[in-house]
């Protein structure tokens, strides 16, 4: 079982459960203007419980790395990499500039972890954050 994160689409969160096959087992989405990332541990929680899967049965992480909004992808990836840390599995990024929709996301993401993954992954936001006033 793989799990897929994805915080870099406008206005949605999708976790989903991945069978090793590359099929989706099951997936969750919080789609509203307000969707936050901070709402995507509870996701997680919430699609583990109603499956009955332990994080422990998971065995590799999936996460899309952009573009996209700056604290959405932070958080995103951020889980992913601590997630991939404590279950010591490992972690691919996927960008959508590689793979746009959510099958090329999980072909491109499961051809990586056959190739043994990543120890760690970093977001790509496709822009310089705009975080701060620009000094005078």
């Amino acid at each position: 079982m793989f799990l897929l994160i994805n915080t870099a689409e406008q206005e949605k969160i999708t976790a989903a459960l991945i069978i090793s096959s590359g099929r989706v087992f099951k997936q969750k989405t919080v789609q509203d203007s307000k969707a936050k990332s901070n709402q995507l541990l509870i996701l997680i929680d919430k699609l583990l419980l109603a499956n009955k899967i332990v994080a422990q049965k998971i065995k590799g992480i999936i996460v899309v790395t952009g573009p996209g909004a700056f604290s959405r992808l932070r958080t995103g990836v951020a889980t992913a990499n601590a997630m991939a840390f404590a279950l010591k599995i490992p972690i691919v990024g996927v960008n959508l500039r590689e793979a746009d929709n959510l099958e090329k996301i999980i072909i491109a993401g499961m051809k990586k972890i056959a190739k043994g993954g990543d120890k760690i992954v970093e977001p790509f936001y496709g822009r310089e954050p705009n975080i701060t006033k620009k000094k005078a």
